[in-house]
Formats: structure tokens, sequence, C-alpha cells
């Protein structure tokens, strides 16, 4: 019997069938008993259950045996008591029936009624004949006669006359095919019958279970019977739901017997183990294991194996693979704990080696299963076996891999473990024989083969270790839980560090870590940063071993005691181990240091000038144990883009002289207009920003962002609404794979150029908060942001931290030019032509200081003169005026006496022009040789001058450009 999507070839594993028993004449079933066994799984019949249970769809085959009334089974037995009975005959003649079958009927029919057998019937078989087919048929047949004689109240249709197939295949179809259809039916109503009352004697059994005299194997053995007729008859599933009781039950008495009064049955279970065999994923019923079963012999290993490989056969049956791999783990897990619980005796390392086996059995058997399916799948096969089945087998993997390490450290085979005693050996051998034999005629090793290999040799286990820890770490990645691939890497970077192949397992703590700081896993991350250290030392890598000393010092979830021994180690390596190193060792600002803040002061004249301090203040806090020297501690700058496509120059401040009669200063400026991209230009600066703190610069975690869901309203053809669902507008983004490379954060290993940078040296950092005032004299013009951070600890440990390059965090520095200034002494006094009146020339010196040698020439229209004031020199047009040496923003202030000629005109206002010509030197600095420049500048002098008499005002007007002289 198989269910309705399974297949006869597949079905190796049950023997079973329904017996049917034959009376009557013999030798004419076995004519027909060929075409009848062919006949009967053909088709599939409904099976409607009592209780309301849902109808199944099963197909039938069975067995037929002839009658025996003296061997009769119980009813309690399924598997080997008839189902249904049969009585043959092909008797037409009346007379024959009256004197000879009428008998043999009543006989048979009353010792059914004595065993309490209802399901029967009676087949009459004919043989058609052509030649009496126009003859009159007889008014009553035997068939009829039978009938009146035998049938009762709702029988009749168990009373069939059929036509022999063999004699006349074209006229016997109907009747063979109602034949078949009947037998069908009838032998799934005797099942119905029969499993009513097995099933109400199971549930009397089950409730006696805390009897004292009650046996769990007897239990066993009795439901084991349901779940054979279940699996019979196709239905798999509630076979395995029997198992999956079963199982549970024993589990549930093993618990209560850790804290109450333990049963007797339960001691046949603490008998020592002897065996741990590998569990075969076959259809196959392991007889062996349930003889022992049977017997009351069986250990805890040896029932486990038993329940489970019954398990996985329904799965298989299923085709199920990936569930069985599933079920593996939580078996093994559950058989450990029992044989915890209940004390059973065993050799060391016999639970790891069943538990081994079974991991690496179930793992070979489904990935064959999954490769089949995938090459070619059956039609009720899942579509995504391959997948399912790889996504649990990882763990198989994994669990199989720690129990071969297991073994290995019992018996001697790890890396660095010295040569295997006598006592190791001897537990080889027991081990070894304890696993049995493997199967016969495989053409590729088994996994008992290769555990009995791997527990022979230290190549050999290390070889099928790394296999299997490869493999693992694989399927972990490929199916996207790239934590349990971490762990693996750590084991395996713990074996290949005792193998000395220290380069290899840094490699795998290094990614391990990555991920953990990514996750947050902080304490695994310091016990990784540990095991890093010790790999470094043993490398004698003093770079990385300083970095990571470091580090560790200023991890706050390990001890204080351990933290103060790293950062004397790592002062240590810098006095001793990089001491001869020309240029200090790099590493991550963010690993001992967090800045929490970044300020740029401002300016007391509100803008920055060049040839002037741009300070910054850093806020830094030290997660180092303590004080440490920190040499120096700079910011690199860069200048904006902008000025490098555009080369803009920020535009120098002009200088000017507003003569007026309140001697007031103006605002004209000589600068050229803006461009277009100027003025976008200014638009960014203005964005720049003057302070920042940490937790701006926090990236926004993806997975908190909202999704994008819409409704959508779907139709029928006839323009009726047929459903309304809720999609995701982007769910290849939002369902994408996750990627093992977004744990590999960049790692600051280029530093910047620090030649424009700010900085401040010699400074205590110490743990807790510091406050940094870092300092740059600015130099240049334009826009510049800040870039890179460094501590450079004791001369050879330098921090980076690049956290404010992606800000735009900055400043811009201008340069103001010298101004020069005419002012009044008195400045309510006016000036009136015919009159001397005393002025002051008003010199600064703006942000870059005036060196030597540097005049002002003075030259006037026709009618103004001047002179120094003090001084008995007669007037002129011309006059040359000496500035003295100066610093930066320094004035310095020349007395001047001015005159303006009366006019023989009568005009209200007269205007003059007084041009100064300023001649002086400023050192630019090149980067090849330092040249002087005489540049000239065109400051201008609009005032007001009135007439003595009749006040008349006189305007001093700017120079137009070709009035200008030329400076030597």
């Amino acid at each position: 019997m198989k269910g309705v999507d399974s297949f006869p070839a597949d079905r190796e594993g049950m023997t079973h069938k329904p017996i049917i028993t034959c009376a009557g004449d013999w030798n004419l079933f076995c004519t027909l008993e060929a075409p009848l066994v062919a006949a009967i799984p053909q088709d599939s019949c409904e099976w409607r259950r009592s209780y309301g249970r849902v109808t199944k769809s099963v197909y039938l085959e069975a067995s037929f045996t002839k009658y025996n009334k003296d061997k009769v089974q119980s009813e309690l037995n399924l598997l080997k008591r008839p189902i249904f009975h049969i009585f043959w005959t092909d008797c037409v003649d009346i007379d024959y029936y009256k004197t000879t079958l009428r008998e043999e009927v009543e006989t048979w029919l009353k010792q059914m009624e004595k065993n309490g057998v209802t399901d029967w019937m009676v087949v009459l078989v004919e043989t058609y004949d052509i030649r009496k087919a126009n003859k009159l048929l007889p008014r009553t047949t035997v068939l009829d006669k039978i009938k009146a004689d035998f049938a009762v109240k709702h029988q009749e249709d168990r009373f069939i006359s059929v036509i022999n197939p063999i004699k006349s295949e074209a006229r016997s179809a109907d009747s063979w095919r109602s034949l078949v259809a009947k037998i069908r039916n009838f032998v799934l109503v005797a099942y119905n019958k029969a499993l009513i009352k097995f099933e109400e004697h199971m549930r009397e059994q089950r409730e006696k279970r805390n009897d004292p005299e009650w046996d769990f194997c007897s239990y066993f053995i009795l439901q084991e019977q349901l779940a054979f007729v279940l699996e019979m008859l196709g239905l798999y599933e509630e076979a395995l739901v029997q198992y999956d009781e079963l199982d549970a039950l024993f589990s549930q008495f093993v618990l209560n017997s850790n804290v109450a009064e333990s049963p007797k049955w339960l001691d046949t279970f603490r008998q020592p183990i002897t065996s741990w065999q590998a569990v075969r994923l076959t259809a196959l019923i392991p007889q062996h294991l349930r003889e022992l079963i049977i017997k009351k012999k069986a250990s805890l290993l040896d029932f486990r194996s038993y329940l489970y490989q019954r398990q996985s056969a329904m799965l298989l049956l299923m085709y199920k693979p990936w569930e069985i791999a599933s079920r593996c783990l939580s078996t093994v897990h559950n058989t450990l704990v029992e044989l915890s619980l209940l004390g059973a005796s065993a050799v060391d390392g016999a639970a790891a080696c069943w538990a081994q086996l079974a991991c690496a059995e179930t793992w070979r058997a489904c990935d064959r299963l999954a490769a089949s399916a995938a090459t070619n799948p059956a039609p009720n096969v899942h579509g995504n076996a391959l997948e399912l089945c790889t996504a649990t087998q990882a763990p198989l993997l994994h669990n199989a891999k720690d129990k071969l390490h297991e073994l290995g450290k019992l018996c001697g085979l790890l890396p660095g473990s010295p040569d295997p005693t006598s006592e190791q050996l001897h537990l080889v051998v027991m081990l070894s024989a304890g696993m049995g034999d493997s199967e016969p005629n495989n053409a590729q090793p088994t996994p008992t083969d290769r555990l009995k290999e791997a527990l022979c040799s230290k190549t050999s286990f290390q070889q099928y270790y790394l296999e299997l820890a490869e493999l693992a770490m694989g399927t972990y990645k490929h199916i996207g839980r790239l934590r349990f691939a971490r762990q693996i890497g750590r084991d395996l970077a713990s074996f290949y560090s005792e193998l000395g192949e220290t380069g290899k397992a840094v490699l795998f703590l290094t990614d391990a870590l990555r991920s953990y700081e990514e996750e947050g896993w902080m304490d695994l991350a310091a016990q990784t940063r540990l095991e890093l250290v010790a790999a470094a030392k043993k490398m004698n890598d003093v770079d990385r071993y300083t970095k990571l000393s470091a580090r560790i010092a200023s991890t706050i979830e390990l001890e204080i005691l351990v933290r103060n021994f790293y950062f004397e180690e790592m002062m240590k390596s810098i006095r001793e181990g990089l001491s001869e190193k020309s240029e200090p060792v790099l590493t991550e600002l963010n690993d001992c240091f967090k800045v929490v803040s970044a300020t740029i002061l401002p300016s007391e004249r509100g803008v920055y000038i060049t040839d002037n301090k741009v300070q910054c203040r850093l806020t830094i806090e030290s997660y180092l144990p303590k004080t440490v020297m920190c040499t120096r501690a700079a910011i690199s700058t860069e200048i904006s883009k902008q000025d490098k496509q555009t080369g803009r120059r920020t535009p120098v401040k002009s200088y000017k002289t507003d003569l007026s009669v309140n001697g007031s200063l103006g605002t004209q400026s000589h600068s050229p207009k803006k461009s277009t991209g100027d003025a976008s230009v200014e638009n960014d600066n203005s964005y720049l920003l003057t302070s920042i703190r940490l937790d701006d610069l926090k990236p926004k975690n993806p997975l908190l962002s909202p999704l994008n869901f819409t409704s959508k309203l779907h139709y029928k053809e006839d323009k009726s609404l047929q459903k309304t669902t809720v999609e995701c507008q982007n769910p290849k983004l939002t369902l994408k794979r996750s990627e093992s490379t977004k744990y590999r954060k960049p790692s600051v290993t280029v530093r910047n150029n620090y030649e424009n940078a700010f900085s401040t040296c010699n400074i205590q950092l110490t743990p807790g908060t510091n406050e940094l005032c870092l300092e740059y004299v600015a130099k240049k013009c334009g826009t510049f942001k800040l870039g890179q951070i460094s501590l450079l600890v004791e001369e050879k440990l330098e921090f980076l931290s690049n956290a404010l390059i992606t800000t735009k965090m900055g400043y811009e520095v201008v340069t103001q030019g010298i101004s020069v200034v005419l002012n009044k002494v008195e400045p309510k006094k006016d000036l009136v032509a015919g009159l001397e009146h005393d002025m002051e020339l008003v010199v600064t010196s703006g942000s870059s200081p005036i060196l030597e040698d540097a005049t002002i020439h003075m030259k006037t229209s026709t009618g103004l003169l001047l002179r120094f004031g003090g001084q008995l020199s007669p007037m002129c047009r011309e006059l040359d005026v000496a500035i003295p040496a100066c610093d930066a923003f320094v004035t310095t202030r020349v007395p001047l006496r001015l005159f303006a000629s009366l006019q023989p005109r009568r005009e209200k206002t007269v205007e003059h022009t007084l041009i100064i010509l300023l001649v002086l030197k400023i050192l630019f600095t090149d980067p090849k040789k330092d040249i002087s420049a005489h540049p000239r500048l065109e400051p201008f002098s609009p005032g007001q001058v009135y007439h003595a008499g009749k006040a008349t005002q006189v305007h001093v007007l700017p120079p137009a450009p070709k009035d200008h002289d030329t400076a030597s």
C-alpha cells in the first residue's frame, strides 16, 4: 500500500501488506491471483474514517493466502492477522450447489462468525460461453441461491458474480472492475473497524502507564503496530505522529525520573552501553534493534537510534530530507541529556562517537537526497529542496566538527598535544570496536570509515577536522548565518595556532573581530583581541602587538588589572620595540580615544586673516587606564575643492580715504564684480560648520528606515474587485542578502599631509575627557576644511581618525590690506581755502607687517599745497612720506599741513585732486627662492574744501587711472 503521490519503487522498507484469505476453490483462485494482485494497486480509493477524521485517498496492495481454520490470529496483531476473507467458487449447477457447495459455504461462514469476523465476501466466477448466450437464462442462478440462503440485511453487496477474465477478457471488464473496487472498499472498511478496536486497547494500555508492572518496551511495540499499518496504507505523516508520541512519552518518563520515583522498566535503559553504531537512514526496518527492544535488552543509544531511524524513514517517504536534518540535532541533544540523567555507564567518548556519526550520516544522506531531488525531481518534492537542505546541513556539520574535536582531545590527537599514551590507544581500539562494521559495497568511505581513520593518526584527524570545519563555515556563509561562520573561524584560528600556522589563525580572528565590533558584541570582541595579541607576540610582530596592547588597555569590558598590564606592555613595546623605527606606527584613533567635539574658536576681528592664529578646541575622551604623554596633537587642513577648481583667490580688503567734513571712513571698494561661479562658492562656504559633536557623525540605522508600502486593487475580467493587497515597492532593496563586506570598515592606514595643520605639543592625556587647544597660523587665503586627526603618543605610536573629513567643518581666511587715511586734526572745523589746516596721515599695516624703506608719495592738483606738520619747510605739490617698519595691525600717524589757494573765479565749489601712491616691500615666500616686489596701490581721497571768504566748497576728487604715476 502507498499514498496517492508515492511510488512503489521507493517503498522497499515496508514488506507488510494486507493479508486476504481465500477459501473455496483454491485452484480457481490461483488462476486469478496474478491479475488480481496487479489490478488492486492501479487506482486509489477513498478511506472514510470514523470520529470525523479527514478522508484520505490511498493506494492498496494485497497479499493472498489460503484459508486455515486452525490458524487464528489475535485481533491485536494488526500485521499478521488476515484483514479480509473471500470464498471463491465457479459453480453454476444448482444441484451441485444444493448437495455440496451450500454446506461448504455454511461451514465457512460459521467459522467466520465463531472468530468474530464480519469482513468477508463470496465471489462466484462464471465462464462466458458464447454457445449458451442465445439460450434462455434459468430463473434462479447459483448466486441467487447463495444470497437467498446466507444474505442478511445490508449484506447483499458481499455476494458478487464475476466473469472469468482468463477465459473472456473483453466480456469480463466491467465485472472485474467492480470486483477490484469492492475488494479495495471492503479492505479499508475492515481496517477502519480493526483500528478502532486497536486504538481503544492502546488507549487503555497507555492509561496504565503509572502502574508498577507497566512496561514501556511492550507498549512501544504495541503502538508501533499502528505506525506500521499507517505506513502500509501510505499515511506516512500519521505514522510519524505515532513515533513522535512515543518519543515524547519516553522523554517525559526520563525527565520525571530525575525528580520522582523511577519506574522499574527504566532500569533497562540504564544498562552499560556497548554499541554506538551509526544510524542507517533508509526505509528499511532495523530488525536487530527492534529485536533488542522486544527482548528488553536495548540500551539507550540502541533505542534512540531505532526511533530516529524510523522517524527518518517516514520523512524520507514524505520527501522531506531537510526535516531529517533539523530533527537530528534535537535527537542528539536529548539523547546526551538522557544519558546524563539516567546515569548509563559507557566508555569515554562513546556518546561523542554516536553523536558525530549520527550528524555525519544524516548530512551525507540529506546531501545525496537533495542532489537527486534537484536533478530528478518527483512530482511531490518541494521545489526548494536543495536550499532547505543546505540551511539545515550547516548545524549538522558544526556539531560533527565539535564532537570530533572532543574525541581528538580524549585520544590525544589535537595539535600541540604529546603522543597518545597507552591508555589513549586502548581507548581508540574500544571506540572503533563499538562503532561496528561499515556498510558493505560502498564505493566511497562512510562516516564510520572516516571516523575510524581519523582516530588512528594525527594527520588523518587534522585533515578530517579541517574538512568538516571549512565545509560548515562555507555552508553558514552561503545561507547568510555569518555569526556561526565567525564562531567556526575562531575555532579554526585556535586549531591553526596549535599547528604553528599563526598567520592563518590571525586571518580568522581578524575576520571575527570585525563582525563582533560591527554588531556590538563587545565582550566577544575583547576576548578575540586577547587571542590576537597572543598570536602577535608569538609571531614577534611588534607593530601589531603594540597596537593591540593599546586597544586592549582601552577596552572597558575587561578587568582593570588586565588593562593595566597591557598598558605597561604598550609602553614597554614603544620604548624598546619601536625605538629604532624612524616613522611612527599608525593605528585607529577610535580604538583608544573618542572624539567628543571639535570647535573652531571665533576670531577677535570677526574674520580669519592671514598671518594670524586660528584656534580649534578639540575635546578628546581617553579610554586608556593611565595618563599618557601626547607628543603632538594635530588636525590636517585642506583647501576647499571649489578654490582648487576655480583658482579663486579671496579678495584683499581695499584701503580707502574719505576726506570729508566729519572725517568718517568710506566703504568704497576697487575689487571686481563677483562672477556667478564665485557666488556659488560663497553660497557653499556659508554652510561651513564651526562646531560639531561626535553624535552628529553617527550614521543612521538602515533597519529603522520606513518601508515604502502601497495598497493595490486587483480586478477580475468583469471589472469586479477580486482582492486588495499591500505591496512593498522596493522588495529587492529590503530583502537583499547581507554581504559580509559590510563588516569591513575602512582602516586608517594613510597619513594625510600635516604641513598646514592645527597642532599643539606635549600634552598629558588623562583618563576621561581632555580639552586640547590647537593653533594654526594662516599663511594663505581661501576656504579650508578640517581633515584627519592625529595624536602622536610617545613619539612612536600615532593614532589617526577620519571622523572630520566627511563633515563640512572649516573656515575662510582673508587678507586685510594696508589702510591709508587722511584725516583732519580738528574734525569740527571746515577746510577753508586761503588758510592752512592741520591734517593727519593715518597708515595701518593690515594683516601683513610693513618692512623697511616703505614710502608714500603724495601729489596734489594745482592750487593745493602741503608740507610736514611741525616743520617750516615751504609747501609744495609733491611730498614723500617715509613709513617706519612695523608689525601687523600697527597704526602710524604722520602730521601734515594743507593749504588751498584762493581761485580768481568766484565759484561756490573748487575741486582739488590729491594722489597718494604707496611704495612698499612685501616678501612672498616661494618654494625655490625669495623675491621682493614693489606693487603700487591706488588710494583715492574724495573730500570737501571750503573757501574762506564766501564759503566756496572745494572737493578733493579721486584720480583717474591715467593720472597715476608709475611707482619706481
